[in-house]
């Protein structure tokens, strides 16, 4: 559903630390009665797009045109696309409209967004949790970051007393992986690259519980991801969440000339984590061509050329694209959707094409004739639909397809089931389904019910070549221990059944291991930096050999010896910031960390049986000599445990349960956080090397609440730090001819490092040639714009150890010529009335369920063909529609049909305008019509109302647009 009001913008501002924000913006009105909630993403992780890489990390910025889906208790809106975005897309601000106030839960409100909007699938508030899809099977990366499309960010506020204005931060759902190919056999021309994963799943819809914040896969779960491109190095793909540790991976290369395809057993660490971005390369030496004979097919676009024979079903795409659609034959539900992509495939073209990639779990054989023919797969399993669930299905159900010519498009077919009468199409390029009527396309979702018929026409398999011993690979030592010192290291292999012509080569992600060296055979060699911090690191060397399974080696590296202040007393604190992260004020140890984590989904706050743990990092040499806790416990006596430990010594606790007026000084209970100051039992103990200081607390009973935690500490004398380099740029704003050419601006660094150098970066393709030679200045190349609308850019320029900066490039608008712009419209309500009622209900309908019709209504009841009916057997029914802006003239699209004998018409009606469909054009019930009713403009706050003229008939699927 679009949202239907205008949308009101105010300016977040957000640097890249924890930072104030800017309100400063005047409120747009929201025409018609509405109910409308500030949304502010205003922290450093409310991003999308990912920049060029910086040291070792990606900086992420939103990309400008994001939309997204915001909910506030049971009430929500979709396609929130009117964002107000900071000038350094760190932050944004939207105006969310709702067509009626939420209800309060308990007094308070939640509210909830998703980005893209296009990634929902549905809100169930009185099941608490969301469904959405986490990346999609075929994406279309960019140069620096994943499909946008794919990456799926989630915010959740704090539960507020008011509805009007709501601060978040959103987080990652998705996981990314950056990845490349090297030895790729020459000669082919890349048009795409899969991911196949042996028994974890990639992509699907998931559901996300709103209380417990636990992420649960739901279906249309996918194990591969097809990625559009013609590059085989720095590919960007969005994935889910999922742990891919020792698990096989099989990646795909499309070319036209063939496929190459290498399986490879992912380390024994290998994760895909939400937010992080995963890098690895994959070698696929010695894969070469295969030496098979391709199979030829060509698109059947005429009902008379339908014969019995083989088929391939292509979704409806025709936009010359070589992704193939294809339903799978799994049997017992709807069939999941098969992605491949064919070299030479194009729906605008009658061609013979060939290739070798057609799955044998995606070949149909159609027999009979086109309009009594049965399908069946390879196993003999049938594909059908039901009567009353939409989803295309396969299984021993038998019945026959009609194949006829499509009204959309002379090349493209309809293919419906006879017995149901309903229609094949895709849903959102997710899944395959089946409706009653020909669809038209709905920006993007249910699409036009085309299907394109490939028949196989020739075709015969090649010989399969001799298969060599597998070769084996070992590794020994399995760990490698190194001095914080650094300096050279080694490890052994042998390689068994040895491919002529094939090495060893050795990858990791860790950025201060390099050097690999392989001269002296069987042993591999590799430089170590330099451990500078208080905390001993770990990672992870796979070496990869064409063929063999890999082996990983561990190195791991003692920490520095970080001295400092040796007596002094230092104090820090550790503030809960969210149920997962703390923020540190104060002097923190030289290089250390802090992480939070809580069970419990409030901040701060512990019901019984649940706990909260900070693990302090980097304390190695460090003597805690007290602490204070500031903390509050509710009226009813909360109760809990509490303990200190570094290593395994404890140097304070807690050990039983204790009720919280009792923890150390504390003498009473109270509703404000207060200081307990805790007694350590060991107050002199040096914090070992790598040893983490966990402090942990219990609640046993009722609540405990904490706020902070704050210590006291010695530590060794700190090492001199050199002075922190200062980036500035000067002008912030450059301004270019539309003509485009050369431009540049100038820079400074305050406290250079040796060797360190700018870098310009920017996601725009018409900026490009970066040039550093003069000094103090950064030139490079604007393209022309040849539109007539004027164009924005960032370049942000990075120097290792500052603060980047960045410079907007503008570009004036191209004098451009011509006539007039074309017409537009949009989808200003969309309902599909989905349910799974099997009979005709007698219950009125819940408006809270269809919310596009959340005006009054009158006998109006769910129904056994989907949809609503209308009416009794004695009374008229009707339906209002919310609140529309309909200021330009609109149509209204509804399928409808008869209800038994029943003779009434279907009158919609529009302020004094009025039509109706007339019962004798109605079809008998079950075989919905489509009928589309013109209207005049009417007003900014207009209704649409439908109804019986008399007694009962159904209605489904209304779509009103406005030009």
């Amino acid at each position: 559903m679009k949202n239907l009001f205008k949308k009101s913008m105010l300016f977040a501002a957000a640097a890249m630390a924890f930072v104030s924000c800017s309100n400063d913006a005047t409120e747009d009105v929201i025409n018609g009665p509405s109910f409308k909630v500030e949304v502010n993403a205003v922290t450093t992780d409310s991003r999308s797009a990912f920049g060029e890489l910086n040291g070792d990390k990606y900086p992420t910025l939103w990309e400008g045109n994001e939309s997204w889906f915001v909910g506030v208790n049971n009430a929500y809106t979709e396609d929130v696309n009117t964002i107000t975005f900071s000038e350094d897309k760190k932050s944004a601000k939207a105006m969310a409209a709702f067509s009626s106030e939420p209800v309060a839960d308990n007094g308070t409100y939640t509210l909830y967004a998703l980005s893209p909007s296009s990634a929902w699938s549905s809100y169930h508030f009185g099941n608490d949790y969301l469904r959405f899809y986490i990346a999609r099977n075929i994406q279309t990366p960019t140069a620096t970051s994943c499909d946008p499309a794919s990456q799926v960010l989630f915010a959740k506020s704090e539960a507020m007393n008011s509805a009007n204005s709501f601060n978040i931060g959103f987080e990652h759902f998705s996981a990314y992986a950056k990845f490349s190919f090297k030895n790729v056999a020459e000669g082919g021309v890349v048009s795409s690259v899969t991911v196949s994963a042996e028994d974890v799943n990639l992509a699907g819809r998931y559901a996300y519980t709103l209380s417990t914040g636990k992420l649960a896969e739901l279906d249309r779960l996918e194990k591969s991801i097809t990625l559009m491109t013609s590059s085989t190095e720095n590919l960007w793909m969005a994935v889910a969440p999922v742990d891919v540790s020792g698990k096989k991976l099989t990646f795909t290369i499309t070319t036209d000339k063939g496929l190459l395809s290498k399986e490879v057993t992912m380390p024994a660490t290998a994760k895909f984590e939400s937010g992080k971005v995963a890098t690895f390369t994959v070698d696929m030496s010695g894969i070469e061509y295969p030496a098979v004979a391709g199979e030829n097919w060509q698109l059947v676009t005429a009902v008379a050329n339908v014969t019995a024979g083989e088929y391939i079903v292509v979704g409806p795409r025709t936009d010359g694209s070589t992704v193939a659609y294809l339903p799978s034959t799994t049997i017992g539900s709807s069939p999941s959707q098969k992605v491949i992509n064919i070299p030479g495939l194009d729906l605008n073209s009658t061609d013979v094409i060939t290739t070798t990639l057609v799955p044998e779990d995606a070949r149909f054989t159609f027999t009979g004739t086109a309009t009594a023919m049965t399908i069946t797969n390879a196993d003999g399993n049938y594909l059908y639909t039901t009567t009353g669930n939409n989803g295309l299905r396969v299984g021993t159900t038998k019945g026959t397809w009609v194949i006829a010519s499509n009204p959309n498009s002379a090349k493209a077919l309809t293919l419906k089931f006879d017995s149901t009468g309903r229609y094949v199409t895709m849903y959102n390029d997710q899944d395959w389904r089946c409706y009653t009527s020909v669809y038209e396309k709905y920006n993007g979702n249910t699409q036009n019910g085309e299907i394109y018929l490939y028949k196989k026409v020739t075709g015969d398999g090649g010989e399969t070549p001799d298969v060599p011993a597998t070769p084996v690979l070992e590794v020994n030592p399995a760990t490698v221990e190194v001095a914080a010192a650094g300096g050279n290291a080694e490890f052994g292999y042998t390689v068994t059944n040895p491919a002529e012509g094939v090495s060893v080569v050795a990858s990791t992600t860790a950025n201060w291991i390099s050097d690999f060296n392989y001269a002296t055979a069987g042993k591999v060699t590799f430089t170590v930096a330099e451990n500078t911090v208080a905390e001993a690191r770990e990672a992870v060397i796979t070496l990869a050999y064409t063929g063999a399974e890999s082996k990983t080696v561990t190195v791991k590296q003692a920490a520095a010896e970080v001295g400092g202040g040796e007596g002094q007393t230092c104090t820090v604190t550790y503030t809960v910031a969210t149920t997962s992260s703390c923020t540190t004020s104060g002097t923190a140890p030289q290089g250390s960390s802090a992480s939070y984590s809580q069970t419990y989904a409030t901040k701060e706050q512990l019901t019984a049986g649940n706990s909260a743990t900070f693990t302090l990092k980097g304390y190695t040499g460090a003597t805690i000599t007290g602490m204070v806790l500031n903390m509050k416990s509710n009226a009813n006596k909360g109760a809990g445990k509490f303990s200190v430990v570094a290593g395994s010594t404890t140097l304070a606790a807690i050990s039983s349960a204790t009720n919280f007026n009792a923890w150390y000084d504390n003498n009473s209970y109270g509703g404000t956080f207060r200081d307990i100051n805790v007694v350590m039992t060991n107050d002199s103990y040096v914090v070992g090397n790598g040893e983490n200081v966990v402090v942990k607390f219990e609640a046993t009973t009722n609540s405990i609440y904490i706020h902070s935690i704050t210590l006291k500490y010695t530590l060794g004398e700190t090492p001199d730090v050199p002075a922190t380099p200062v980036l500035e740029v000067n002008p912030a704003t450059v301004e270019v001819a539309a003509a485009g050419g050369n431009a540049e601006f100038g820079y400074t660094v305050t406290n250079p490092a040796e060797g360190v150098s700018v870098m310009a970066s920017t996601t725009a393709n018409w900026i490009s040639d970066f040039n550093y030679a003069t000094a103090g200045k950064v030139t490079f190349t604007v393209a022309e714009n040849t539109v007539a609308e004027a164009r924005e850019a960032v370049i942000t320029l990075a120097y290792s150890g500052a603060e980047s900066k960045t410079v907007t490039v503008k570009q004036a608008a191209a004098e451009v010529g011509g006539g007039d712009e074309p017409g537009t419209s949009v989808v200003v309500l969309r309902e599909e009335f989905d349910n799974t009622t099997t009979a005709d209900s007698s219950t009125a309908i819940n408006t809270s369920k269809f919310p596009n019709f959340s005006g009054a209504t009158s006998k109006a009841f769910t129904s056994k063909y989907g949809g609503l009916k209308f009416g009794s057997s004695s009374a008229a029914g009707y339906i209002t529609s919310k609140s529309l802006d309909l200021s330009s003239a609109f149509t209204v699209q509804i399928d409808a049909c008869k209800y038994g004998s029943d003779t009434g018409n279907i009158v919609v009606t529009c302020g004094t305008q009025s039509q109706t469909i007339q019962n004798s054009e109605l079809g008998a019930a079950g075989s919905f019509k489509t009928f589309t009713l013109t209207f005049a403009a009417a007003t900014a706050t207009s209704t649409v109302k439908i109804a019986t003229s008399s007694k009962r008939a159904y209605i489904d699927n209304v779509v009103i647009t406005r030009n």
